[in-house]
Protein backbone atom coordinates (compact mmCIF):
# COMPACT_ATOMS: atom_id res chain seq x y z
CA UNK A 1 0.00 0.00 0.00
CA UNK A 2 1.23 3.47 -0.86
CA UNK A 3 -0.39 6.48 0.79
CA UNK A 4 0.16 9.76 -1.05
CA UNK A 5 -0.99 13.05 0.45
CA UNK A 6 -0.70 16.68 -0.60
CA UNK A 7 -1.36 20.18 0.68
CA UNK A 8 -3.41 22.68 -1.26
CA UNK A 9 -2.16 26.29 -1.14
CA UNK A 10 -5.63 27.65 -1.69
CA UNK A 11 -9.09 26.19 -1.33
CA UNK A 12 -10.29 24.47 -4.46
CA UNK A 13 -13.77 24.06 -5.76
CA UNK A 14 -15.60 20.81 -5.30
CA UNK A 15 -13.62 19.40 -8.23
CA UNK A 16 -11.77 16.13 -7.83
CA UNK A 17 -8.03 15.55 -7.85
CA UNK A 18 -6.75 12.98 -10.36
CA UNK A 19 -4.40 10.22 -9.17
CA UNK A 20 -2.42 7.95 -11.47
CA UNK A 21 -0.16 5.01 -10.71
CA UNK A 22 2.49 3.90 -13.20
CA UNK A 23 4.57 0.72 -13.13
CA UNK A 24 8.01 1.26 -14.59
CA UNK A 25 9.69 -1.40 -16.69
CA UNK A 26 12.98 -0.80 -18.48
CA UNK A 27 12.43 2.93 -18.79
CA UNK A 28 8.82 2.80 -19.94
CA UNK A 29 5.74 3.73 -17.93
CA UNK A 30 2.64 1.55 -17.91
CA UNK A 31 -0.52 3.08 -16.43
CA UNK A 32 -1.90 0.74 -13.77
CA UNK A 33 -4.67 2.89 -12.38
CA UNK A 34 -6.27 6.30 -12.70
CA UNK A 35 -8.82 7.56 -10.21
CA UNK A 36 -10.23 10.74 -8.69
CA UNK A 37 -10.69 11.86 -5.11
CA UNK A 38 -11.96 14.93 -3.30
CA UNK A 39 -9.70 14.13 -0.32
CA UNK A 40 -6.15 15.46 0.09
CA UNK A 41 -4.77 11.90 0.11
CA UNK A 42 -5.08 8.64 -1.82
CA UNK A 43 -4.17 5.01 -1.14
CA UNK A 44 -2.71 2.89 -3.91
CA UNK A 45 -3.20 -0.78 -3.04
CA UNK A 46 -2.37 -4.24 -4.40
CA UNK A 47 1.23 -3.36 -5.25
CA UNK A 48 3.75 -6.03 -6.21
CA UNK A 49 6.72 -6.50 -3.91
CA UNK A 50 10.16 -5.13 -4.84
CA UNK A 51 8.71 -3.24 -7.82
CA UNK A 52 9.28 0.31 -9.05
CA UNK A 53 6.26 2.61 -9.30
CA UNK A 54 5.54 6.26 -9.99
CA UNK A 55 2.54 7.80 -8.21
CA UNK A 56 1.16 11.08 -9.59
CA UNK A 57 -1.51 13.54 -8.53
CA UNK A 58 -3.02 16.44 -10.43
CA UNK A 59 -4.47 18.84 -7.88
CA UNK A 60 -7.88 20.17 -8.91
CA UNK A 61 -7.97 23.72 -10.22
CA UNK A 62 -4.19 24.28 -10.02
CA UNK A 63 -2.76 22.84 -13.25
CA UNK A 64 -0.22 21.22 -10.92
CA UNK A 65 0.99 17.69 -11.67
CA UNK A 66 3.33 16.10 -9.11
CA UNK A 67 4.90 12.64 -9.26
CA UNK A 68 6.81 10.49 -6.79
CA UNK A 69 9.00 7.57 -7.90
CA UNK A 70 9.27 4.76 -5.34
CA UNK A 71 9.97 1.07 -4.91
CA UNK A 72 7.95 -1.34 -2.77
CA UNK A 73 9.38 -3.55 -0.07
CA UNK A 74 9.31 -7.34 0.07
CA UNK A 75 5.76 -7.34 1.41
CA UNK A 76 4.36 -4.86 -1.14
CA UNK A 77 4.44 -1.97 1.34
CA UNK A 78 6.67 1.04 0.95
CA UNK A 79 9.86 1.03 3.06
CA UNK A 80 8.51 -1.19 5.87
CA UNK A 81 10.68 -4.14 4.82
CA UNK A 82 13.20 -2.87 2.27
CA UNK A 83 14.12 -5.07 -0.66
CA UNK A 84 17.56 -6.51 -0.85
CA UNK A 85 18.84 -5.17 -4.15
CA UNK A 86 21.98 -6.31 -5.84
CA UNK A 87 24.25 -3.80 -7.60
CA UNK A 88 22.47 -4.26 -10.94
CA UNK A 89 19.03 -3.57 -9.43
CA UNK A 90 20.39 -0.61 -7.47
CA UNK A 91 21.91 0.86 -10.63
CA UNK A 92 18.60 0.31 -12.46
CA UNK A 93 16.72 2.27 -9.78
CA UNK A 94 19.23 5.14 -10.01
CA UNK A 95 18.82 5.26 -13.80
CA UNK A 96 15.03 5.04 -13.47
CA UNK A 97 14.88 7.97 -11.06
CA UNK A 98 17.29 10.03 -13.19
CA UNK A 99 15.21 9.40 -16.33
CA UNK A 100 12.03 10.29 -14.52
CA UNK A 101 13.48 13.54 -13.20
CA UNK A 102 14.71 14.39 -16.71
CA UNK A 103 11.24 13.60 -18.06
CA UNK A 104 9.70 16.09 -15.61
CA UNK A 105 11.98 18.95 -16.74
Amino acid sequence: MLLVSWVKNRPTSSSSHTTTLYHTVLGSYKTLSMDTTKDNHYRFTALDSCSPYVACVEIAGTHSFTCLPTITGMDGWIIRHPCMMDDKQSQFMKILIQRFLTYLQ
